[in-house]
């Protein structure tokens, strides 16, 4: 877990070289960019990223097929590709509370 640490930026580089890792949790930081790298995660299968600054999600993420919490509300997402639609196993999608939310 990395939630609430200030981080600030890209997500760490150094996660994506964890292949194994089935949870990630960097809520509460100030994250604005996430690399496509996020697709070599391919054994994911929680996903936090809440109250950070991102403006949209990774294309990666749809490639999450193992994926089943998706959770990234309190951000700046305008935007979802119906990619989205690919994650199958994916239980719980939280994108609440977005500023220019319709």
């Amino acid at each position: 877990r990395c939630a609430n640490n200030k981080l600030k930026g890209a997500l760490p580089a150094e996660v994506f070289e964890l292949p194994e890792l089935q949870e990630l949790d960097f809520r509460v930081n100030r994250i604005c960019s996430i690399s496509d790298d996020l697709g070599r995660l391919g054994r994911l299968t929680e996903l936090r990223l809440s109250h950070n600054q991102l403006s949209g999600l990774p294309v990666a993420v749809y490639r999450l097929t193992n994926l089943q919490h998706l959770e990234a509300a309190n951000n700046q997402i305008t935007d979802v590709d119906l990619s989205i639609t690919q994650l199958v196993n994916l239980n719980v999608l939280d994108l609440s509370q977005q500023p220019n939310h319709r």
